[in-house]
């Protein structure tokens, strides 16, 4: 089973690749980057995990990423609302044509019913995952302790 992380050279991204290679061989997951000649992407081959090209801009490279992969976790985008659909829609429509049989994708707590203004961006993204037919699962990951640590750093 081949299984793709996004964003892989970010934090969440990465965090997700260091804690799979500890359960799965490299053989079987795919780092997607926005740079292949990345210092990470590098260090990825290193590991023998392959390394693709996933640009949510630009929905031929995410068909490309996509081929053979039969999970994607779609590390959740810029949270610009009309930039993040258009980049979400990319995905799913990529997933679609390269037939992955599953997504994963990073929301929000309580998207679906939160009336937290970062809740609507991710519960619009969970929408169109939703009506793509794909089986999903959503990762609600709560609000994470380094965004308040710039609070502390300010005072």
């Amino acid at each position: 089973m081949k299984i793709l992380v996004t964003g892989a050279a970010g934090k969440l991204g990465s965090n997700i690749v260091e804690n799979l290679v500890k359960k799965v061989p490299a053989s079987d997951i795919i780092a997607g980057v926005r740079d292949p000649q990345s210092e990470k992407a590098m260090a990825y081959e290193a590991q023998g995990i392959e390394v693709r090209l996933t640009d949510f801009e630009k929905k031929e490279t995410l068909v490309e990423a996509f081929k053979g992969v039969d999970r994607v976790f779609v590390v959740s985008t810029v949270p610009v609302m009309e930039t993040a659909i258009q980049q979400q829609k990319n995905a799913v429509e990529a997933a679609k044509e390269a037939g992955v049989s599953q997504l994963v994708y990073s929301s929000a707590p309580r998207a679906d019913v939160s009336d937290f203004v970062l809740a609507a961006p991710h519960r619009e993204r969970e929408n169109i995952i939703k009506e793509s037919g794909i089986p999903y699962v959503f990762v609600r990951n709560n609000w994470y302790v380094e965004n308040e640590l710039v609070l502390f750093n300010n005072a």
